[in-house]
C-alpha cells in the first residue's frame, strides 16, 4: 500500500514539475505585468491549497460511516486523503502553470513551488502511516469515530 501511494504522489509531483517547466521553457523568457489572467490564477491556487488541506480530512470522516471493501479500511481511507489531497494541489499547479503561458508574470512561478512544496510535506512515508495509525487509534479511544 505504502509503495502504491509513493509512486502515485511522486507521478503527481512529477506531471507539475514537467508541464511548469515546459511552460517556462515554451515561453522564452518574456515576462508581462501583472493581469486578471494572473489573479484568476493566484485565486484558484490558493482556493486549491485551502481545499487541500481541509477536504481529504472531512472525506475521511464522512466516509468512516459507510461499509468499506478493502482489506484494511484505514489504508484505503489514509490511500483516499493522500490522493484527493495531491490531485487538488497538481491541478491547481498545473492550471497556474497554463495560466503562466498565457501570462507569464514570473511570480506566479512562487505559488506552483509552494504547492510543490506541500506535496512533498505530504508524501508517504513509513513514518507518516504510523503517525496516522497512531492518531486514529487515539480517536478511537475517545470515542470521536
Amino acid at each position: 500500500m505504502l509503495l502504491t501511494n509513493k509512486i502515485i504522489a511522486g507521478a503527481l509531483m512529477g506531471g507539475l514539475t514537467v508541464v511548469t517547466c515546459m511552460m517556462i521553457f515554451i515561453n522564452g523568457g518574456k515576462a508581462t505585468p501583472f493581469s486578471v489572467v494572473t489573479a484568476l490564477g493566484l485565486v484558484i491556487g490558493v482556493v486549491c491549497i485551502l481545499a487541500s488541506l481541509l477536504l481529504p480530512a472531512s472525506l475521511a470522516k464522512a466516509s468512516r460511516t459507510e461499509t468499506t471493501q478493502a482489506d484494511d479500511p484505514l489504508a484505503a481511507e489514509f490511500s483516499t486523503m493522500l490522493i484527493v489531497r495531491l490531485a487538488l494541489l497538481e491541478g491547481g499547479g498545473v492550471i497556474n502553470a497554463v495560466l503562466f503561458f498565457l501570462n507569464p508574470w514570473w511570480p506566479q512561478l512562487a505559488l506552483i513551488g509552494l504547492m510543490l512544496g506541500i506535496m512533498a510535506i505530504n508524501f508517504p512515508t513509513e513514518n507518516r502511516w504510523r503517525d496516522y495509525l497512531e492518531t486514529r487509534e487515539r480517536e478511537d479511544e475517545l470515542g470521536e469515530r
